[in-house]
């Protein structure tokens, strides 16, 4: 058997899932686990011939090539494998062994998709942190063991981690891996040497925590990676109404044990365990997509402890980001006065809040207002320096208003801080992408489809470039990953309509969509940006442009204002689906419309694509020329 590393050219490459867990051969990846070639070669013929048993021979025959091997090198892969599984051999689930005849996979395999070499999925060490620059030390801080005897109870040792985590970022100098990230790490994965083959970490904070009645302990232990030694290690107990004291020893203690600065944070005084335990659930019981927790419970929280600062602000964080995605109008507006009054809560509480000032700045309208939510987003960078969803928005903003390069300068932070963070992890591919390193951004993209699959986001955006770029080997690789993995939602359906209607394109459609266009107009007053972008693309400029004249954009300066849901936003203006709308002259009349060109002009802060359109009509000449003080005519 050959091994699938760095396999030939026209080799199949597939991906399989076992027990629940994803095995990227290619990736050298089971889970978060990575292995040795050999180990993976020894699973890849379990499956091959599965359920068949496979035997010391017909192992050492496909995968050593006849090479003097003993029993204990099999053992070693069997035992590896074992544990990146969560196996057992006196109670197997996955792999069983059979004396003295070999070992056989018990476990369903599902197999993925197989490609070919011409439309392959790149396969690189792309979602793991690049060098960063520094010596200084990187700590992973793991998901702390829950010892409470209740599963139902991980949230609790979970949250207890994160917070020790943030608490340690706000203390200290230190460079810390992002949740995300880190806590995919659990059971027997929390290895050091593979916590730091994956996040290449040099120390990993481990530990467990138990809850008893009123009071908490925490275990915990610091160990250095490549020697593997631990450093520290000691047991703080507390009151659960002193948990955050408790968080602050701990942080104490990390920072002398590595010998780095720590300013305490302060007096933070108690806390009802009761209001402490709803902000934990809270943070666990969603994805946190985007930075968004569950606000029922965040509500909860407060109710009981009304200076609650760190409940205030992750609450403003979830209503702000509830206002964008909404359906209802009415309570998409409802969300953003929630969001409001949480976020000054949070800063009359804590004026050091970096998510609040997110909060505050996600919910400011979609056009003006330009210069206060720069001010918004440099205040959270300058509290928040190395919080992902900091650096995420903060990358989103640049991006909005036509600075790729930031945009993907805050993205490059973003996964170095937390390199397995999904949503971080598409839009650093999608900064690499905007900024022309496309064969960087499909590396960063595969890996991740090949790790999360089922994630829906991952292909929308990708087929909307590789359409707008006519890469159609791409856009098909796309689909089929699609139909296979099955994340169709109203998101990835535009996008494969999409991909559709510009392969296919015929001039008798372009009346149906100037119809389209006319009818939005009527019904909306204003032509969403997506048709518009897409009607240019097609060669429609001078219908584009026409509605876009016709088109009342006031509503997006209001209070509230805001994009329909599922349309374009305004940072698709300067990415490659927009190329044909940007090139026409009357661009930058549409700029104006918007609002962009007078944050521009009165900021200093030019977009990227002033350089790109200067050859074609001069860009910057023609904002100048039609600022004005007006936003609207």
């Amino acid at each position: 058997m050959n091994s699938r590393y760095g396999s030939e050219p026209g080799s199949t490459r597939s991906t399989y899932e076992i027990a629940g867990i994803s095995i990227l051969p290619e990736a050298g990846l089971i889970g978060a686990v990575r292995v040795e070639p050999k180990t993976m070669d020894v699973l890849l013929c379990l499956i091959e011939v599965a359920p068949a048993v496979v035997s010391r021979n017909q192992l050492i025959d496909r995968v050593w090539r006849n090479a003097l091997v003993g029993d204990g090198v099999i053992h070693q892969a069997i035992s590896h494998l074992r544990r990146a599984l969560h196996d057992h051999p006196k109670q197997p689930r996955c792999i069983e062994t059979i004396p003295r005849r070999g070992y056989r996979l018990i476990a369903q395999v599902a197999r993925r998709e197989q490609w070919s070499d011409c439309t392959e999925l790149s396969v690189s060490s792309a979602l793991r942190p690049g060098p960063a620059g520094t010596s200084s030390p990187l700590l992973a801080v793991l998901p702390f063991d829950n010892l409470a005897g209740d599963p139902n109870l991980v949230y609790f040792s979970d949250g207890i981690s994160e917070e020790i985590l943030q608490t340690l970022v706000a203390t200290t100098d230190l460079r810390i891996v992002g949740r995300a990230s880190s806590f995919q790490f659990r059971a027997n994965d929390k290895v050091p040497a593979n916590v730091a083959a994956v996040l290449g970490c040099t120390h990993v904070l481990d530990g467990s925590v138990r809850k008893s009645g009123s009071r908490i302990r925490i275990s915990a232990q610091l160990m250095e990676c490549g020697a593997q030694t631990t450093l520290w290690n000691q047991t703080f107990e507390h009151e659960l109404t002193d948990v955050f004291a408790l968080q602050d020893e701990v942080a104490a203690a990390v920072a002398s044990a590595m010998r780095v600065r720590f300013a305490s944070a302060g007096k933070l005084g108690s806390i009802d365990p009761s209001a402490f335990d709803a902000y934990l659930q809270a943070r666990s019981s969603t994805s946190q997509w985007l930075g968004a927790n569950d606000p029922v419970l965040l509500e909860r929280a407060i109710a009981r402890v009304p200076t609650f600062a760190r409940a205030w602000a992750a609450l403003a964080v979830s209503r702000a980001i509830d206002s964008h995605v909404e359906i209802d109008p009415a309570r998409a507006r409802g969300c953003r006065v929630q969001a409001v009054e949480a976020a000054d809560a949070a800063l009359r509480l804590d004026p050091s809040s970096g998510a609040a000032l997110v909060a505050l700045s996600i919910v400011q309208p979609v056009c003006g207002h330009f210069a206060e939510r720069d001010a918004l987003i440099e205040s959270a960078l300058a509290v928040a320096p190395s919080d992902t969803t900091t650096l995420f928005w903060a990358g989103r903003w640049r991006w909005t208003v036509g600075r790729l390069q930031e945009f993907l300068v805050y993205l490059e932070q973003c996964h170095r801080v937390d390199p397995l963070w999904p949503q971080g992890v598409h839009q650093y591919a999608t900064a690499l992408w905007v900024t022309g390193r496309r064969v960087e951004a499909m590396q960063v993209w595969d890996e991740a489809v090949l790790r999360w699959p089922g994630l829906d986001y991952l292909y929308a955006a990708q087929l909307a470039f590789a359409s707008a770029s006519r890469d159609w080997g791409r856009v098909d690789l796309l689909l089929r990953l699609l139909r296979q993995y099955g994340p169709r939602n109203a998101e990835t359906e535009r996008a494969v309509r999409y991909a559709g209607d510009i392969r296919h394109w015929q001039p008798r459609d372009c009346r149906r969509l100037e119809a389209r266009m006319e009818k939005e107009l009527e019904r909306r007053g204003s032509v969403p940006l997506r048709l518009l972008i897409f009607a240019c693309d097609v060669g429609m400029n001078e219908e584009a442009y026409s509605m876009a004249e016709r088109s009342d954009y006031r509503y997006l300066f209001e209070a509230g204002g805001r994009l329909s849901v599922g349309d374009f936003g305004l940072h698709h203006l300067f990415s490659p689906v927009a190329r044909c709308l940007r090139e026409d002259p009357r661009f930058p009349g549409l700029c104006r419309r918007l609002g962009l060109c007078e944050y521009w002009v009165e900021s200093g802060n030019w977009p990227d694509c002033t350089n790109e359109l200067k050859g074609l009509y001069g860009f910057e000449s023609a904002i100048s020329g039609q600022h004005s003080p007006g936003r609207i005519e």
